[in-house]
């Protein structure tokens, strides 16, 4: 997994088995992940869909507290995105 943090805004890149998972995720499920420092952060899926591999405009910063997440199709043509919203505590 490499990621990419800036501000509040997390792009993770994953292959193998995870892409088994998120093609079947589905909006309003919870994403967490842990920083460094053991910090939890929860996300709700607020969409998920393909793009081909060139469509880099789903990395650009959106201007809010998301998380990204790409993977290939089962075909590694197309790219699936998950998105998912920062809960507030």
């Amino acid at each position: 997994m490499k990621q990419k943090k800036t501000k509040k805004q997390w792009s993770l890149f994953f292959t193998g088995s995870i892409a088994i998972i998120l093609k079947n995720i589905e909006n309003g499920m919870q994403i967490s992940l842990y920083d460094a420092e053991k910090n939890r952060y929860d996300y709700s899926v607020t969409e998920s869909f393909v793009v081909e591999p060139n469509e880099t405009w789903v990395l650009d910063d959106a201007g809010d507290d998301r998380i990204t997440i790409i993977t290939c199709t089962d075909d590694g043509s197309q790219r699936l995105v998950v998105t998912g919203a920062l809960k507030r505590k």
